[in-house]
This record gives C-alpha cells, sequence and structure tokens, in this order.
C-alpha cells in the first residue's frame, strides 16, 4: 500500500480526501462524476430516458 501511494502521489504519507455527492444535502461518499451511486444511477436512467424520446421526437417530425 505504501509502495502504492508513493508512486502514484510521491509521499507515502498522503491522506485521501474523501468526497461526497454533489448533490446538495447529500452526504454520501463520491462514486462516479462527482454523485454518490443513487444519484449517478438515477441521473444516467434520466439521460437515457431523454434520448430515447429525442430519437422518437425526431423520428416522427415532418
Amino acid at each position: 500500500m505504501h509502495y502504492k501511494r508513493w508512486a502514484r502521489h510521491g509521499d507515502p504519507e498522503v491522506t485521501m480526501v474523501k468526497k461526497e455527492c454533489k448533490v446538495a444535502g447529500c452526504e454520501r461518499r463520491h462514486f462516479c462524476k462527482g454523485y454518490c451511486e443513487p444519484h449517478y444511477r438515477r441521473m444516467r436512467k434520466e439521460k437515457a430516458l431523454e434520448e430515447e424520446i429525442n430519437q422518437i421526437n425526431q423520428q416522427n417530425k415532418i
């Protein structure tokens, strides 16, 4: 573990700061792209739904 810290940061005594979710009021640990796991999954699901709706709208244009 110390070697990996030294190789990555140049100092084996580096303490890692735990990031929190960037959603206001959420104190869960960071999972991906600044969000905790539940908020990240919700964001991905909503984005997928938006893309489907946009594709349907594009197909239905005259």
